[in-house]
Formats: structure tokens, sequence, C-alpha cells
């Protein structure tokens, strides 16, 4: 499935004689699709999250970028941690090869005072610094 909120579940639960397996739905830092991924859970349904950058709007978000920082790791790397560690499947875009090998490295724990601070952020796309997304 792609997109299916709480009340698209309970629509298409019943019906199905096979129960879908991923929810692949948009989840980013300072976007908090929680009650999705809370009824995705209850039902065993694994989320997979896309746009984990925000479309690249939140890679120089300077709050993000900070925190990255005292890990000595990108925004993008802190970005795809934070969605790991809140059990996501998560599926990043990247350009470049060097860009592969650094979404793969991931050997950080963000701490759990860290985890707080970025739960609480909303609309992370939308700040001074976002970067203009274009199709191409």
């Amino acid at each position: 499935m792609s997109n299916f909120d709480p009340d698209d579940l309970d629509s298409l639960l019943p019906a199905c004689t096979v129960k879908p397996m991923v929810n692949q739905i948009r989840w980013f830092i300072g976007l908090d699709p929680s009650d999705t991924v809370r009824t995705c859970a209850e039902h065993d349904i694994v989320v997979e999250a896309y746009s984990p950058f925000a479309h690249g709007l939140i890679v120089n978000h300077p709050e993000i970028e900070q925190i990255a920082a005292r890990y000595g790791v990108s925004a993008p790397q802190l970005c795809i941690r934070f969605l790991l560690q809140k059990g996501a499947v998560v599926l990043p875009k990247a350009t470049s090869t060097a860009h592969i090998e650094q979404n793969a490295a991931l050997d950080f724990e963000i701490s759990a005072d860290d985890m707080a601070v970025l739960d609480a952020m909303r609309d992370t796309d939308k700040h001074e610094d976002a970067m203009q997304f274009r199709w191409s």
C-alpha cells in the first residue's frame, strides 16, 4: 500500500483476503504520521518511509544540521537514522554513489534527548533556508 491513513486501513482490512504487509508513507523529521504508524503497528504492517529528506527541503535545516554535527554525520544521515530508530524501513533517494555510501554509514545512535527534540519539530520543510525543489 502507499499513503494509507488509519481510516483507509480501517476500510481496507476487513475486505482483504490477504493482509497488506507494507504501507509506504511520506515521513521525515517535522512530519508526524504517528496515528498511521500506530495503526500499522496494531495490524503488524511494516511502515516504509519515503522522502526522508522532504525532497531535500530539510537537509540544510539549521537545527537538524546542528544535531547532526554533534554526531559527526550529515543531516541526511541523521534523518535516516531517526526513522530507523522509529522502526521504519527507510527509502532515501540518492543521486550519486557517494550519497548511497553515506546513506548506508549509520553506525551511530541518536540519544533519547535528541530524539525527543527531533520528534517535537514541525514543518521543518518550510524553514527559510529550505532548498527549492525541482523535478529533474
